[in-house]
Order: structure tokens, then sequence, then C-alpha cells
């Protein structure tokens, strides 16, 4: 089961990888500028991601290019609406109403302030950074995020109970988050994620 799941994530990493490489520096526009980010081992960041994994909400990924600057939210899974209430004992049905909205993806532009302050993140995590905190956690989010340098790939995972570099990071990256978000339909997740 390990392997599959192991497949499946090498599979999608590569995927993002290929897609990344066959858009080069020519392929972007004349005013953007190319600044490559050096992670403490001087490898330099290529590319990010973050899932922000809620027992009782929407599930989403943040993607993060640091060459072109840019960040992609998409949602994980497809959205499934709640069922209607079943019909009342008179015969009589309400109309049903569903509060929740799905997630719409966007791709952002991204400041060098931005890349920058990201890349301060990233240089100060630390091994425990990269570790889930054990507990026991009945309800919550999970979260996990991927580091690549170009040569190696570094995973991390969080849990209600982080580090402070942990917490960090995932205040930062819910802040760009909502900064760049362009569809209120996303707005009430977001604020839900802010909560663990």
């Amino acid at each position: 089961m390990r392997i599959k799941f192991l497949e499946i994530g090498i599979i999608k990493l590569a995927t993002i990888v290929c897609l990344l490489q066959s858009c080069t520096k020519n392929d972007l526009p004349k005013h953007t500028e190319i600044r490559e980010v050096k992670s403490e081992n001087g490898n330099q960041t290529k590319l990010m991601t973050f899932l922000f994994q809620p027992a009782l909400e929407q599930n989403s990924e943040v993607i993060i290019d640091f060459s072109t600057r840019q960040l992609i939210f998409r949602n994980i899974y497809e959205f499934i609406e709640e069922p209607p209430p079943p019909p009342s004992k008179n015969g009589i049905t309400k109309p049903f109403y569903e509060p929740r909205k799905p997630m719409i993806p966007f791709v952002a532009d991204l400041s060098l302030n931005d890349i920058e302050n990201l890349n301060k993140l990233i240089n100060i995590l630390k091994n425990d950074d990269y570790k889930r905190i054990e507990g026991k956690y009945i309800d919550g989010m999970g979260c996990n995020f991927m580091i690549y340098d170009g040569k190696n790939v570094k995973n991390g995972f969080i849990a209600r109970d982080k580090t402070e570099n942990q917490a960090e990071l995932q205040k930062y990256m819910l802040t760009l988050l909502l900064e760049k978000n362009k569809f209120q339909e996303n707005v009430s997740v977001i604020d839900y994620y802010f909560n663990f």
C-alpha cells in the first residue's frame, strides 16, 4: 500500500517538474525578472507545495514556482454537495440550499518580496520542523509541504501542535493565499484554515 502511494507521489512530482521545465525563460513576458533563490545548502529553491487537509472542510494545495514567481491554488478533491434532507412526514419537501461553495482554483503572481519572505522561512527550517509533532488529535487539520531545490526533495508534516517555524510558515502561507485570492468562494475555506 505504501509503495502505491509513493509511486503516485513520485508521478505527481515528476509531472509538476516536467511542466515547469517545459516553460523556458524565453516563454516569460519581457518584464519578468528571473531571480533565483538560494536555500541554506546552496541549492536554488525551485518549487514548494503546501497541502491543507482539514477533517471537516475542503482540501487544497498551494504550489509555488520560485522561478516564475507564481502561486497556484487548487482543490485536491472534487467538490461533493451535501445531500438534501429527507422529505418531511407530510410529504412536503422544502427547497434545499447548499451553503458551501466549491473552491475556485487560481494562479497569482508573487512579488520579489513574497519570494524572499518565503525563502527566509524555508532557510530557518530545521530537521525537527519537517516532522509532525505526535499527539492524540480527534479533529483538526493536517498540512504537508514539500520543498524541491533541483536536486533534493524535502517533505514536511504539520499537525495541530506545531514547532515555532512550522507555525510561522503555515501562517505566512495562509496570509499570502488570502492576499492573492481572486474569488469570494475561497474566502470561507481559507478563513477556516486559520483556525488550526
